[in-house]
Formats: C-alpha cells, sequence, structure tokens
C-alpha cells in the first residue's frame, strides 16, 4: 500500500450506518466489507425512479444521456483533471457520489479509485456507477 510505503499515518473507518465511523483493525476486514456490496445493474427505468426518488445533491452526475442527478454542477472544477490521464491512477478522497472518479474515467485514466466515508453516499456511487 502507498500510504504505507511512504510512513504515511492512515486509518480505514467503517461507515456503515450500524458501526458508527469505527476503524477496522485490517485490510482483510475491509476487504470483506467491499466484498458484502455486490454490483448491480439497473435498467433505465429502474434509474429513473432512483434518481428522482433519492436525493443526490452535492454532485451533478449524467447517469445516462441527458439524465442528471439534482446536485451542483462541478464541471468547472475539472481544470485540474488533464484532459487525458492515460497511464495515470486516480486517488480521489471524499468522492461523494464519484463525479470526478466517473470524469477520470471518461478521460482514460489507468485506474481511479474513490473513497468515501458517508456510507449513504457510498451506497448512491455504487448504484450510478
Amino acid at each position: 500500500m502507498l500510504l504505507r510505503q511512504y510512513q504515511i499515518t492512515f486509518e480505514i473507518i467503517n461507515s456503515s450506518a450500524q458501526a458508527n465511523y469505527l476503524p477496522i483493525s485490517s485490510i482483510s476486514e475491509a476487504l470483506d466489507l467491499l466484498s458484502l456490496e455486490q454490483p448491480t445493474h439497473y435498467s433505465q427505468q429502474e434509474l429513473d425512479y432512483i434518481v428522482d426518488n433519492n436525493m443526490f445533491g452535492h454532485q451533478k452526475i449524467e447517469v445516462y444521456p441527458n439524465k442528471f442527478t439534482p446536485g451542483q454542477d462541478k464541471s468547472a472544477n475539472l481544470i485540474v483533471l488533464d484532459q487525458d490521464l492515460k497511464g495515470k491512477s486516480v486517488l480521489d478522497i471524499g468522492c461523494a457520489y464519484g463525479y470526478f472518479c466517473f470524469e477520470a474515467e471518461k478521460r482514460n485514466a489507468s485506474r481511479v479509485v474513490g473513497t468515501e466515508v458517508k456510507h449513504h453516499r457510498f451506497l448512491g456511487c455504487n448504484i450510478l456507477k
């Protein structure tokens, strides 16, 4: 892990509602928790219902052409990302619903990782991906 390599102190937090933001004791515990979140694929009709009936504030994300979450437009902040991220990795700490992660993917990043401590945002990001 890169943080260990550079001797940067870090703590992995379990953000599920039941955990009350308790530290995770090991990487294997984190992997066990992540494996519980199974990827789900939604139809366009299901996505419409989910987006229209849930709070996806903070970031305006295109779910499919011309369908957006009702969050704030963050596109002006994209100036910090290179137009082509080919061969690069992106780590978005506090990714909320994943806007910058999705943009990095569109810009050909080789690897994109987003982290989010708020469990409802983590779940929302997995729905939108």
